[in-house]
């Protein structure tokens, strides 16, 4: 910053007029030769200064331009030029402070861009995972839909069935309602079968202790009939077992 400041300060134009507060009178082709610098960047410069009133303006009897500075207003023309040093100073101090303050800023900005590169790269990094979560997501919802459909299915042939179960049941209990029936009349049966037997038991044997008043025709009816009575009974008893296993297996 020092080097701006030092070009700023110390340009062509101060050479120039360093020049002719020397000489206190010289021409611009002589002062282009000594400064290196085009005569009419020179006159340029002149032009500039004449109108600040700190050089003045005359040619010679060639034509040539020839600036020169007079004595008492060289004071004048000094505070002038260090009036003018100051406010360029001024300014590149000015211009100093406002690039520190611009670093400072642009730091600052700096390091903000490099937390917010950060803060991106997480923030892309967990978009991904989202993504990849919101994937699996997907296809658990898929394998969920199967499964429900499959229930679906599952359902209606599950309602087929009970309808058809149902229905079977139905059917079951009025086989078992009729069994029962059958049951108790057979019971009924038996009982009365029974009866018989023992009725008839009782009169073989009174007939067998008073043969005398029957003969052996009649002991032998009752004794077959008495062979009739037992042979249903056992068919009864059968038909009886049967009834039974079946109401037994439809509980």
């Amino acid at each position: 910053m020092g080097d701006l400041k030092k070009a700023m300060v110390e340009t062509g134009i101060d050479k120039f007029l360093e020049l002719v507060s020397i000489k206190k009178s010289i021409s611009l082709k002589e002062a282009s030769k000594i400064l290196s610098v085009p005569t009419d960047v020179l006159e340029n410069w002149s032009n500039i200064l004449s109108k600040e009133k700190i050089v003045s303006i005359d040619y010679d009897s060639y034509g040539n331009m020839v600036v020169f500075i007079t004595q008492k207003n060289v004071e004048s023309k000094i505070k002038k030029v260090d009036s003018l040093k100051r406010t360029i100073e001024d300014k590149t101090k000015l211009v100093e402070t406002n690039i520190a303050v611009k670093e400072k800023d642009l730091k600052e900005e700096t390091k903000q861009l490099d937390a917010l590169e950060e803060k991106l790269k997480k923030e892309v990094g967990y978009t991904k995972e989202l993504y990849i979560e919101f994937e699996k997501v997907v296809l658990i919802e898929k394998e969920l839909n199967k499964k429900v459909a499959v229930l679906k299915e599952n359902k209606t042939e599950l309602s087929k069935y009970i309808k058809s179960t149902t229905k079977n049941i139905d059917v079951k209990l009025r086989t078992i309602q009729h069994a029962e029936k059958e049951i108790k009349k057979y019971e009924k049966i038996k009982n009365n079968i029974k009866k018989d037997i023992d009725l008839i038991k009782k009169i073989s044997r009174s007939m067998r202790g008073s043969h005398h008043q029957i003969d052996e025709k009649n002991i032998k009816d009752i004794e077959k009939r008495q062979k009739k009575i037992l042979h249903e009974n056992k068919n009864l008893n059968s038909k009886y077992s049967i009834i039974n296993k079946i109401v037994n297996r439809f509980k």
